[in-house]
């Protein structure tokens, strides 16, 4: 399978090749920083600043709607530039703003747990914006948001991000 290049919010798609990219509207409920898993807010309906009309939170089991709508991993802010290093802030908690998010592709910077392996399925973690190996996890209810290319490092790993069924085309 292959994905074709898509330029979205300004971003030169040959840096971005292989990869999609959407911006979406955090309400700052929790901090998110760069390579941190987003999952689909379902409690926020007042998002003024959302472009693609959904709201995003990072993603982790206290939000229960998260388990199956995690999606992407955020980049940073969507007036900036190419991703930024892996954990840095984004927007603090109690700070809003429009997030960009990948939504598909190879990713180099995800927040991952340290005992996911290279091959794993990464769902939905205890950790808020953290993805966890499916094999760590009791149900098989969990969406698998990707597919851990290589091994983990100070809990960053390469990704290939698995697109959620409301983007594909």
């Amino acid at each position: 399978m292959s994905l074709a290049v898509m330029q979205a919010d300004n971003f030169d798609g040959l840096f971005d090749y292989n990869a999609e990219f959407a911006t979406f509207y955090s309400p700052g409920t929790v901090a998110i920083n760069v390579g941190d898993f987003v999952a689909f807010l379902s409690n926020n309906t007042a998002n003024p600043g959302a472009i693609e009309g959904m709201s995003i939170d990072a993603a982790d089991l206290s939000n229960a709607y998260a388990i199956n709508n995690i999606f992407g991993i955020a980049m940073g802010l969507a007036s900036g530039g190419p991703a930024a290093v892996a954990g840095t802030q984004i927007v603090a908690a109690g700070t809003a703003g429009n997030i960009r998010v990948q939504i598909a592709g190879r990713n180099t910077v995800a927040n991952v747990d340290a005992g996911c392996t290279q091959g794993l399925a990464i769902v939905c973690s205890t950790t808020a914006g953290r993805g966890d190996p499916a094999s760590g996890v009791s149900t098989n209810d969990y969406r698998v948001v990707a597919t851990s290319l290589s091994a983990v490092t100070s809990n960053v790993a390469t990704v290939l991000i698995h697109p959620h069924p409301t983007f594909i085309r």
